[in-house]
């Protein structure tokens, strides 16, 4: 769950010559300079962080997060071939492409090995959520299939679970595991409903799903992941089985989330989620934040399911759209939470409430903060682009408008809570900044007849720039790696932040030894 990411050893700065490059700094000044590159950069066993800060325990949302950004790498680096010889790249025109002594998998065979890695390390994760982490209330390990229904008892993953480590074949392994809060919460539900459905998507096997890119199918076709057996890729879902390949874990563990999300945490009633199942009752708070993101799972959710494009193409159309019975049902929620969100959590000065608590009359958090404002942009594009219902896209836009009249504070050339104090930033912050600005600039931005300032492109692209600098090179992001970051070691040079960009590489970013390329927990910003 957490740990100090300062290093518990001095890392290995023994150099060797690197190449040539043309840097390009934050100021916009380019030269030409000799690399050296360090030990650690290729060898990480001195970069460990200190064993005793971390919190040795499994959380659904820990879980989801990093499993989001593996299945994300793996669509990338596994989404085409190359020649074996050459390492060029090219597009797979089958499935068995791989098999004919020229072509190998993966985009390049760098690409290809960094892929297999992370596809491995996602099934690893999600083994161990079907294996072990299935919760009843009373016990670990309680096994789910297919055909589960919450109605008949639910089983959900624990909001945190403590690990005793054990040592198996060398390295180090799970010895025991207990349940210290047997809480089922909506953040820990729609941070891995999302990524077990991309990777639903990724290793989806359906005969019915022609559109599939036969890349991803040549992954898991045996060699090198095992394939679904046949009951899980027909036509009937009433068929399908409990097993360990990819296809058959997402397929499994994403039907338990999505069936969760709708019988623990949706109040059907009020056409809202709410963040906790406990003791065996729904709870009745709101929050805006995990409202609107469960709008975006469930929107990927439904596009794996019915077979449309997910990952980064998951605001385009498809060639195929399955029209599955579950896509129909998360589409009815997005729907209601988008309705609720914009009936119940909109103030007067446009901007979003933080939450609310459903009682006879409906009490609300009244704090407005930026998490709230930028998480619920991007669920309701989300929303819009799920049900092409322009109302949607018009509430984010709003939204947006109240945020740059509200709370962009000229003095930081950025956005706070209230212009003129400090704003707390958090990682959950960024993210949803990152996230509803991105979505702003590809889908809320000025079209054809539309001329609202804050929403020309340029003014759009323009806050993320000053966002950015302000915010995550100003503080947040405690440390800066090499290479592709912008950041090098250049031969005869003692500086620690080559490209200018005020954050530090490593071995120069506080504590006794350095510091790893982690966002910090907290950061006050004004």
């Amino acid at each position: 769950v957490s740990g100090s990411p300062e290093f518990a050893q001095k890392p290995d700065t023994t150099t060797v010559n690197g190449d040539e490059v043309e840097i390009t700094t934050a100021k916009g000044n380019s030269k030409t300079v000799q690399t050296v590159v360090p030990a650690y950069f290729r060898d990480y066993k001195t970069l460990a962080w200190n064993d005793a800060s971390f919190d040795k325990s499994f959380n659904p949302a820990a879980t989801g997060g990093i499993l989001l950004k593996e299945v994300m790498w793996s669509q990338d680096f596994l989404g085409g071939m190359h020649v074996t010889a050459t390492d060029e790249e090219v597009e797979a025109e089958s499935a068995v492409m791989d098999q004919d002594g020229k072509h190998s998998l993966g985009v390049s065979a760098a690409d290809g090995f960094n892929g297999m890695m992370l596809t491995e390390m996602s099934i690893d994760k999600l083994l161990i959520m079907q294996q072990q982490l299935g919760f009843d209330g009373n016990k670990l390990g309680v096994k789910f299939g297919p055909d589960y229904d919450p109605a008949k008892g639910p089983i959900w993953f624990a909001h945190k679970v403590a690990v005793t480590e054990g040592e198996q074949n060398g390295v180090k392994s799970i010895a025991g595991l207990k349940v210290t809060d047997s809480t089922s919460t909506l953040r820990d539900t729609w941070s891995t409903l999302w990524p077990v459905a991309e990777f639903f998507a990724f290793s989806d096997q359906r005969k019915a799903n022609s559109a599939q890119n036969p890349a991803f199918l040549a992954v898991f076709d045996g060699a090198p992941f095992a394939a679904a057996p046949a009951a899980n890729t027909d036509a009937n879902e009433a068929n399908d089985v409990v097993a360990e390949d990819a296809f058959s874990l997402a397929n499994n563990i994403s039907n338990l989330l999505f069936k969760n999300i709708a019988a623990l945490h949706y109040n059907q009633a009020k056409g809202t989620f709410v963040t906790e199942y406990k003791n065996g009752k729904q709870g009745n708070k709101v929050d805006t934040y995990d409202a609107a993101y469960s709008i975006v799972a469930l929107s990927i959710y439904q596009r794996a399911k019915d077979a449309l494009p997910v990952g980064y193409a998951s605001a385009e159309s498809g060639d195929v759209d399955l029209k599955t019975a579950a896509g129909k049902d998360a589409l009815a929620m997005i729907k209601g939470q988008a309705d609720f969100i914009i009936d119940h959590l909109v103030s007067s000065n446009g901007l979003v409430f933080d939450g609310l608590t459903l009682n006879t009359v409906i009490t609300l958090n009244k704090d407005k903060s930026l998490d709230a404002q930028f998480a619920a942009i991007r669920g309701l594009v989300a929303a819009y682009l799920a049900t092409d219902d322009v109302k949607y896209k018009q509430a984010a836009r709003s939204i947006y408008l109240a945020v740059e009249k509200n709370m962009f504070d000229k003095n930081i050339n950025t956005w706070a809570t209230v212009p003129g104090k400090a704003t707390i930033h958090t990682p959950y912050t960024e993210a949803a900044i990152s996230g509803g600005l991105r979505e702003a600039i590809l889908h809320l931005k000025n079209e054809e007849g539309e001329n609202e300032p804050a929403l020309e492109l340029t003014t759009l692209t323009d806050r993320y720039v000053s966002w950015f600098r302000t915010v995550i090179n100003g503080g947040m992001q405690l440390a800066e790696w090499m290479g592709d970051s912008g950041e090098n070691q250049i031969k005869g040079s003692n500086s620690t932040d080559t490209d200018e960009d005020g954050v530090h590489q490593i071995i120069a970013a506080g504590g006794k030894f350095g510091t790893a390329m982690t966002m910090a927990n907290k950061a006050s910003v004004k």
